[in-house]
């Protein structure tokens, strides 16, 4: 099996998330979360266990990018403790 170059940044970032579970940093997924939340408003289209979009399911797509939102603040809220 051969890794394509242009798969790098995938395979850094999951190396980075085995690593941050092993040292238990919760604030990185708060990271990803606010991205999740970001890139969703930015492409108004998002996804959990099926597609959801902005156009087609208004109300599922802001609760989804709210939890996104959330689970950041709540993820980020372990430095403060």
């Amino acid at each position: 099996m051969k890794v394509k170059n242009n798969h790098w940044p995938t395979l850094l970032v999951l190396l980075f998330l085995f690593v941050a579970i092993a040292m238990g940093w919760q604030w990185v997924w708060g990271l990803f979360f606010l991205f999740w939340g970001i890139d969703g408003i930015r492409k108004e289209f998002s996804y959990i266990v099926e597609p959801v979009t902005k156009k087609d399911n208004p109300v599922v797509f802001w609760i989804l990018i709210s939890s996104w939102f959330a689970l950041s603040l709540y993820s980020f809220s372990v430095l403060l403790v």
